[in-house]
């Protein structure tokens, strides 16, 4: 593990971090810093290294031999074509992860083909909540309600999440929910309000069913 530095500056970097596996010669290059301190290259070689490989046996560090010439160390970018595998070590590891990021690509595009797009919603607009997520008191499950509310839309957070209004009472419940647990209270949608009903005639007389008691 050593610098090169000194390097002319690129997007604010002027060195290099090399950092060489002694057993399959791999080659890291980082890009940092000249003056890059102990704990920085303490964080470089936790996200670089230690993150993807673990932690190593030994850590050499390359002093006293001749600046840009790493081979004197006996170590040097590992370039060597193998008739075996018919690339290089480090061409391989590349080839494969190429190949793995294209059959991940080929099954994220097989999947996106059963996907809906998300219906388009407005600030305002009033729907009903899905109730399978939210914790209920009562005794059995066939006593609770399937669906909540209606709330209106605060907030869109993304194409599929929206933020409701809940009331305070809920307030340890957290207001953003997937598309997919909203649906659409259709009755309250402005212009769409049902007509009172008509009276009833008794004896002759027109009369009206009393809806509610308010004292």
């Amino acid at each position: 593990m050593d610098f090169i530095s000194k390097r002319p500056l690129s997007n604010g970097y002027d060195a290099i971090l090399v950092i060489i596996d002694c057993f399959s010669k791999m080659s890291l290059f980082i890009q940092t810093k000249t003056t890059c301190t102990s704990s920085e290259l303490a964080d470089l070689f936790v996200k670089h290294v230690f993150s993807q490989r673990g932690l190593p046996d030994n850590i050499i560090q390359r002093n006293l031999s001749t600046a840009y010439h790493p081979e004197i160390c006996l170590q040097q970018c590992n370039s060597f074509f193998y008739s075996t595998i018919s690339v290089s070590t480090f061409t391989g590891e590349i080839l494969s992860l190429t190949q793995s990021m294209s059959a991940s690509q080929r099954y994220k595009q097989q999947a996106d083909k059963l996907c809906l797009k998300p219906p388009s919603f407005n600030i305002g607009d009033s729907f009903w909540l899905n109730a399978r997520h939210i914790l209920k008191t009562r005794p059995t499950p066939k006593l609770l309600e399937r669906k909540l509310g209606p709330f209106k839309i605060k907030s869109v957070v993304l194409k599929n999440a929206f933020k409701l209004s809940l009331p305070l009472k809920w307030k340890a419940i957290h207001p953003v929910f997937h598309v997919s647990l909203l649906e659409p209270a259709k009755g309250l949608y402005p212009g769409k309000t049902h007509p009172p009903p008509e009276p009833v005639n008794v004896q002759d007389h027109l009369e009206w069913e009393v809806s509610c008691i308010l004292n």
